[in-house]
């Protein structure tokens, strides 16, 4: 309809406004797409299209509360996220889309927890991520993308880990965000994105590594590292 490709034009002018520091801009578009959102929703509560959507629009007021310093609404905003895309995937289990946008919500929570000290919430969300790529990384192993996000949670988990003390689960989910990274750069060498995550996964073991007083293994991960980074 023409108000949801309204409140679409909205999101993008917000985005674009965000990308260019004008936050008071951006939450003025922002606000409006959601605002339409909201009244489709309404007027059609069990259209998945318009909750979809509408879980989109919220999405996007959470992220620009983070840049804004405002962590407690981001979080707000992002359990009601969470909320729908729960409905919509225990609606239709198979819709791998919303399956996956389910967990990156998990994953944002994730952060923004870590952002406030809350270490074991962080664990808690990034364990829900991982949990949904598994599965959708068992449906389609060759899939790359769900791959490489599955990498990511893994490192993302060894971080608290590695927060919190815990090394052994640190060194579990290091070593596996390593690699998932040097298998998927290995068949793709030209992805910079891959080359750039697997440098990541050696700076992470790397840290690790000086954690547990293993100066030689983080020097040979840092200069690993190092060499990745230099050649982008």
């Amino acid at each position: 309809t023409w108000q949801q490709e309204l409140s679409v034009t909205h999101g993008k002018l917000g985005g674009l406004a965000q990308a260019s520091g004008d936050l008071a801009r951006a939450q003025e578009h922002r606000a409006k797409g959601f605002a339409i959102m909201e009244t489709l929703v309404a007027q059609d509560p069990r259209n998945p299209t318009w909750q979809r959507e509408l879980a989109v629009a919220r999405a996007a007021l959470a992220d620009l509360a983070q840049a804004g310093g405002d962590t407690e609404r981001a979080v707000q905003l992002y359990e009601q996220v969470l909320e729908i895309m729960e409905t919509l995937a225990a609606r239709d289990p198979r819709n791998v889309e919303w399956q996956r946008e389910l967990g990156f919500t998990h994953h944002r929570l994730g952060h923004l927890a870590m952002a406030t000290g809350d270490l074991e919430q962080a664990r808690e969300r990034y364990r829900k991520y991982l949990a949904v790529l598994q599965v959708l990384t068992a449906q389609d192993p060759r899939n790359a993308q769900w791959r490489m996000e599955l990498g990511l949670s893994q490192g993302s988990l060894g971080d608290v880990a590695l927060a919190i003390g815990d090394l052994e689960q640190a060194r579990e989910h290091l070593e596996n965000f390593f690699t998932v990274m040097d298998t998927l750069a290995a068949e793709d060498p030209r992805n910079a994105v891959l080359q750039q995550y697997l440098g990541a996964s050696h700076n992470r073991l790397g840290c690790l590594a000086e954690a547990t007083g293993d100066l030689e293994r983080a020097r040979e991960h840092h200069g690993k590292s190092f060499a990745i980074a230099e050649t982008l």
